[in-house]
């Protein structure tokens, strides 16, 4: 007697396929999580480029007052950005004390030379158009002032000053 032998078929499942199709949808389903959603991957970088850009145009105003002072030691005037963006030209041989300030508040300058006022502060207050804190413009004329009870200014002109004794 022969024996004929049968050769078994090699294949896949239909359970094989269905379980493996849902392994794929649920690793698919996975990965557009990681990408997308609040804590996702693109979200995390768009975070990071904005806060990349910020740090480079805070760095760049930073060192664009360290220049200013740098170049006060060199008897060049130099010029001066305050936290709202008013440019103050600073004398030469004088460096401005409080760069974090602004003009509103006033920005104090100090002679770095070597003579007899060395050390000496000012409050420099720069002649024209102004950006205050609250976004005015307002403008400062070279005048004479006084100021009331309340601290307004009041624009003297030409007028002298006349003490009382």
């Amino acid at each position: 007697m022969k024996r004929i032998l049968k050769r078994k078929e090699k294949g896949i499942t239909l359970i094989a396929l269905v379980i493996t199709i849902i392994v794929l949808l649920i690793l698919a389903g996975v990965s557009i999580a990681m990408l997308t959603g609040e804590n996702g991957i693109l979200t995390q970088a768009q975070k990071a480029k904005e806060e990349t850009e910020n740090a480079q145009a805070e760095e760049e105003n930073i060192l664009t007052n360290y220049e200013s002072v740098l170049n006060s030691y060199s008897g060049e005037n130099t010029e001066f950005t305050d936290s709202l963006g008013n440019k103050v030209v600073v004398p030469a041989g004088f460096k401005v004390v409080n760069p974090e300030d602004n003009v509103e508040d006033g920005i104090i300058i100090e002679d770095v030379t070597h003579g007899a006022t060395a050390g000496s502060q000012f409050v420099w207050i720069p002649v024209g158009t102004i950006k205050r804190k609250d976004q005015e413009d307002i403008t400062i004329t070279l005048s004479r002032y006084t100021f009331d009870e309340s601290g307004f200014p009041t624009n003297q002109g030409n007028k002298t000053i006349v003490s009382r004794q």
